[in-house]
């Protein structure tokens, strides 16, 4: 990899990482550094919330260049006779580095590799027929382009763009913050690359197309105006797709020579400020409303004590009663914390129910898909019909591996609403006279920002979830959506008789007897070979589909256990500090008062800076 230098790309501060810092540290100065450590992972999502892009195009468009081009870096092998051929995930990183995930005697295995060994992995030349048997390649690059969080996906050629791998982008597309469509401007886009847009521009909120190799093409302006006309009629959603002209060779040569009016010359500044604008920065507008109202809860909690000890202070007669009160609710508050709790108990019977009816809904889809493909096979007359159903397994079993970790997440999208409407039933804690919890209870949910898992889009198929877009978990379904949908279809009805034979037996107009039987024979064969790639795909996803149910329990669990101890944590500082006030002599108690005042200022204070940064 040789680096080149390239400006970074410019992103204005969220208008509340002020504001949320200020929290923090208000945070640390009242001893609570477990709500320290939750705002500062806030303002670290802040300043690199994960965004993923995937770069998809047919076979030769410039995909590779274009992301070389946008990183300023030389990562992706670019040689005229290499086509990329595995998944390559580009992100961050301090050092260079190069991780293969692959399958070894049937297990999956993760290996660092060197980076000038990359093409081994990631190209047809390098690795021909998946010998290797790659799923996915990950490289850490020191870019300065992705430093926010970005992560580029350089999706192998999808030739025709109707095949399995168009199959399994249009799946993954959903978990997807954004696409780069690739196309050259040697040849205005074709029908199927046409079909694959007014698919794709469905399944992902933001699609951007990339107009490569207009150094080239001198006819670049002409095609391009074509373009734009086959996205208008599209409808809406196309008019909102920007072409966005670009030249690899101008960009290497501009980084080369640090010459500005040739670096704009090429289109990458422009295609980085479009990304920027449209993916990156409404990602990072999630992320600061989500830091914002954690830290709006975080101050509201903080502040409710600090009342609390003042009322306490300023009415010292209530204070056996508040003691009382106090030692009550951190007795319901340490059960739960425990296995036995009514909300714990919940999330184990809840997901139990998640898994198995996410299983039947995906067994009950491959059954599905398996009963139509037999239907299909006896209706198979030309050559061109058997391609269309080959076509059509890939789509179908594509989608519904999409389909049912959409339905997982969704479900524990519920089940943490659920979670959160059982603790505001079971934590009831007293108030001290006054209407409102002695705790601000309301933090024991809200502070669980569920925006990630819950935000859904509306699309022409009906709803995909939008959450885990740049998520880690969208990272590793693409993965396995990847994993088999692009080849393992077509691997194994290839190996069929009923493909190699399929020109000639279908060939004739009229068909002899034997060749009747002999179509029978293959179409046996091909069941029989169908039946086999849905088995593996349902071995497959059951796998992953129980460890992801496992992993989400766990992480469902962790999340409100660790607000329930953030809870006990101030209700025991409130009853130890109300121990204290006790014991203070007159003078201690007008200073601890004051002290309290100036701190209830501070931290409403800071809440008005967060609405405040909040408005536009």
């Amino acid at each position: 990899m040789t680096a080149a230098s390239t400006p970074a790309a410019e992103a204005r501060e969220a208008p509340s990482l002020p504001a949320i810092q200020a929290a923090a540290e208000m945070a640390k100065a009242l001893g609570r550094a477990d709500l320290e450590q939750r705002l500062a992972i806030a303002v670290a999502r802040i300043r690199r919330p994960a965004t993923v892009v995937c770069v998809v195009g047919e076979f030769k468009q410039g995909k590779s260049s274009l992301v070389n081009g946008l990183l300023g870096l030389t990562v992706c092998p670019t040689d005229d006779d290499v086509a990329t051929s595995a998944h390559t995930f580009v992100r961050y990183g301090e050092q260079p580095a190069v991780l293969v995930h692959r399958r070894v005697d049937g297990k999956s295995v993760i290996e660092e590799v060197a980076p000038a060994s990359l093409p081994d992995y990631v190209t047809e030349r390098g690795n021909p027929s998946d010998m290797r048997q790659v799923d996915r390649v990950e490289i850490a690059v020191p870019a300065a382009f992705l430093a926010g969080g970005l992560v580029l996906v350089d999706m192998p050629g999808v030739g025709g763009l109707s095949t399995a791998q168009a199959a399994s982008t249009l799946a993954f597309l959903p978990f997807a913050d954004g696409l780069i469509f690739v196309s050259d401007a040697t040849a205005e886009l074709s029908a199927p690359e046409r079909r694959f847009l007014a698919d794709a521009i469905t399944r992902t909120p933001t699609v951007v197309m990339a107009l490569t190799k207009t150094d080239i093409a001198s006819d670049w302006r002409r095609i391009g105006v074509l373009d734009r006309g086959h996205l208008d009629a599209m409808g809406p959603t196309g008019v909102d797709v920007e072409i966005m002209p670009v030249a690899a060779h101008l960009r290497r040569v501009a980084l080369a020579n640090r010459d500005a009016d040739l670096d704009a010359a090429s289109g990458y500044p422009a295609l980085a400020a479009a990304l920027q604008r449209r993916i990156m920065g409404p990602g990072k507008q999630l992320a600061d409303e989500r830091g914002r109202q954690e830290a709006s809860d975080i101050l509201s909690l903080l502040a409710g004590a600090q009342r609390t000890e003042l009322d306490l202070l300023n009415h010292p007669e209530r204070l056996e009663r508040a003691l009382a009160d106090l030692a009550e609710a951190q007795a319901r508050l340490d059960h739960l914390r425990g296995p036995g709790s009514r909300w714990s108990t919940l999330v184990g019977d809840r997901m139990a129910d998640i898994s198995s009816q996410t299983s039947y809904r995906f067994r009950a889809s491959m059954r599905t898909i398996g009963r139509a493909m037999d239907e299909g096979i006896e209706e198979i007359k030309t050559p061109a019909q058997w391609e269309e159903l080959g076509a059509r397994l890939q789509r179908d079993v594509a989608d519904a591996v999409g389909g049912v970790f959409e339905d997982l997440e969704q479900g524990v999208a519920v089940l943490r609403n659920e979670v959160a409407e059982t603790l505001h039933e079971e934590v009831g804690l007293p108030g001290l006279g006054r209407e409102k919890p002695l705790l601000d209870v309301a933090a024991l949910w809200a502070g669980a920002t569920i925006t990630e898992d819950v935000r859904l889009a509306n699309r022409a198929a009906g709803q995909t979830l939008v959450g885990l877009r740049g998520a880690q978990s969208g990272l590793t379904l693409f993965s396995l959506v990847a994993q088999f949908a692009p080849k393992g279809a077509m691997a194994l009805l290839m190996a069929s008789p009923l493909t190699l034979g399929i020109g000639l037996t279908f060939a004739g107009v009229q068909l002899l007897d034997s060749n009747r039987r002999k179509i029978a024979l293959r179409r046996q064969k091909a069941r029989q070979a169908v039946r086999q790639f849905i088995d593996d795909v349902q071995f497959e996803v059951a796998n992953e589909l129980s460890e992801t149910v496992r992993q989400r329990q766990r992480t469902i669990r962790d999340e409100f256990t660790a607000l329930v101890t953030e809870a006990i944590q101030t209700n025991a500082d409130t009853a130890a500090r109300a121990k204290e006030d006790a014991q203070r002599a007159s003078s201690e108690r007008d200073s601890r008062r004051a002290e309290l005042g100036s701190w209830i200022e501070r931290l409403d204070k800071a809440r008005s800076s967060l609405d405040a940064a909040a408005r536009p």
